[in-house]
């Protein structure tokens, strides 16, 4: 039987149990557009810095030394940019990638990015963006609903695994 690698372990022991799902979101929540999204990139050293992991959508403005333009996480302003919290291709090809298609581990690194921007003490959750994940009403989309179910099984197997490791 083949052992799950290093990476794997990471994310099945650490993250999937950190799995927190988009149902602890405020249930009256502000709708963004994409074209409002793309407008918050911190032009010119001013103005809001939002982005986007999941479809929710987080003032980053605080961090413009990490998210300001010419800085090393400057390609997420203004837009969501999910997969590439995943993959780490930070660049228009990058988001071309399928989360349907992605391994259960690389979701999990999404989870880990997202639930970072959760809990940030200065970046604050402004709402859900309309496209991919959620509706013009800020309902979850097909695509969401997928991607929470297969989070949910990731989170079971760490669950699981961790249960079996203090068996040991």
């Amino acid at each position: 039987m083949a052992r799950p690698s290093l990476l794997g372990l990471f994310f099945f022991l650490i993250i999937a149990p950190l799995v927190v799902l988009s149902e602890d979101v405020p249930d009256e929540v502000r709708v963004v557009t994409e074209e409002e999204l793309a407008g918050k990139v911190g032009s010119n050293g001013e103005g809001d810095i939002w982005l986007s992991v999941l479809g929710e959508v987080y003032d980053v403005t605080t961090g413009r030394d990490f998210y300001g333009a010419g800085s090393g996480y400057s390609f997420f302003a203004g837009k969501d940019a999910s997969p590439c919290f995943a993959t780490g291709n930070f660049n228009d090809e990058g988001l071309k990638v399928n989360l349907n298609e992605m391994k259960m581990t690389e979701l999990g690194g999404i989870v880990g990015w997202r639930d970072f921007y959760r809990k940030h003490e200065s970046y604050n959750f402004v709402g859900f963006l309309e496209g991919k994940f959620y509706d013009k009403d800020g309902k979850p989309t097909p695509l969401l609903d997928i991607t929470n179910k297969r989070l949910e099984t990731l989170a079971m197997i760490g669950a699981q695994n961790k249960a079996g490791k203090k068996e040991l």
